[in-house]
């Protein structure tokens, strides 16, 4: 990848680490980030406290890294490391910088500083495989689509953010024979973690998920609607789901609710029960407050999901890509 000297970060700007201190002045960085990009998904101080500052692989000190300007955040970069690697050591690096001072050559240092802590963390695995560092981008943002190409980035996939109403009240979807329906558990929550990893095991990008993985990620997730979340039975098997969260009360109308995870095991696809699921967990996030319903889509899913969600009333508003760069085991 290209190397670039610190003297391309402007004078008026330090890097160091994140603190727990910079919560709040993160909150407002990434929302305005998000803004200026077309993003309109509510993100919360607590969304930020348990993905980012609570996930359990972070270190602080090591892998964040915070721009300052006279005091005040102006960009970050976050590097995260996935589940633990079966095909590949897998990394996401997260940042944002404000859009007033963008196109300062801040947005390359703190990547680049991110890469070389990347490359840190798949030496400390001693593992015989690749590594893969992956980053997003809005679809129609070329400025930071020429920043991954010059750091050694290629485009490898698209998603798609979807979203429709729930005012109307859900789709009228059949139930599936031979299945029976019940809202998320506790006591089925490890059954639902094991339905995951068979429903994504021929998913880009996916390895099976750990129990604390899981329970940080997804039943632990801030705003985690209980009442919202949706399982399929066959006998005592969970055999697929609808892990969702409520509308956040402190944002003003539409409120949007979420459909986080969503997936059916290899062997019982094509017989409904993702529709069947979907249409449930839309009327339960009607039933606790939302306006409307998103959720996100690799447009390359190839159990057909995009035209799942189409078929149930859910339209593209939005696109992103994944760029990644590999970083070869020594030896090789």
């Amino acid at each position: 990848m290209t190397t670039l000297s610190r003297a391309s970060v402007p004078t008026d700007v330090t890097i160091r680490p994140l603190t727990a201190d910079d919560l709040p002045a993160l909150l407002d960085l990434v929302r305005a980030g998000r803004t200026a990009d077309g993003a309109t998904e509510p993100i919360t101080l607590e969304d930020i406290r348990h993905n980012w500052f609570g996930d359990p692989a972070t270190r602080l000190g090591t892998d964040t890294f915070g721009a300052i300007n006279v005091g005040r955040l102006v960009g970050f970069c976050w590097v995260l490391t996935k589940d633990r690697p079966e095909s590949a050591v897998k990394l996401f690096v997260a940042g944002e910088v404000h859009p007033d001072e963008r196109r300062r050559g801040i947005g390359t240092e703190l990547l680049r500083r991110a890469d070389a802590r990347a490359n840190e963390v798949f030496i400390d695995h001693r593992a015989a495989v690749t590594g893969e560092v992956f980053v997003e981008t809005p679809a129609d943002n070329p400025g930071r689509q020429a920043l991954f190409s010059d750091a050694g980035y290629r485009a490898v996939r698209t998603f798609a953010t979807m979203r429709r109403s729930v005012r109307g009240g859900p789709p009228a979807v059949p139930d599936p024979p031979g299945f029976t329906f019940v809202q998320w558990r506790p006591e089925l929550d490890d059954a639902t973690r094991l339905a995951h990893n068979d429903a994504f095991r021929d998913h880009w990008g996916s390895d099976p998920t750990t129990r604390e993985r899981w329970q940080h990620v997804v039943s632990g997730w801030p705003g985690f609607s209980r009442a919202a979340s949706w399982l399929a039975l066959d006998g005592d098997t969970v055999v697929g789901y609808t892990l969702c969260a409520a509308a956040d009360p402190t944002y003003d109308p539409p409120r949007l609710g979420w459909l986080g995870t969503i997936g059916v095991r290899r062997d019982y696809r094509r017989r409904g029960l993702a529709s069947a699921l979907i249409a449930r967990s839309l009327g339960s996030l009607r039933d606790v407050g939302a306006d409307e319903a998103g959720l996100d889509v690799d447009i390359d899913n190839p159990s057909g999901a995009p035209r799942v969600y189409e078929a149930l009333g859910f339209r593209i508003i939005r696109r992103s890509q994944i760029w990644s760069r590999t970083i070869e085991p020594r030896g090789t």
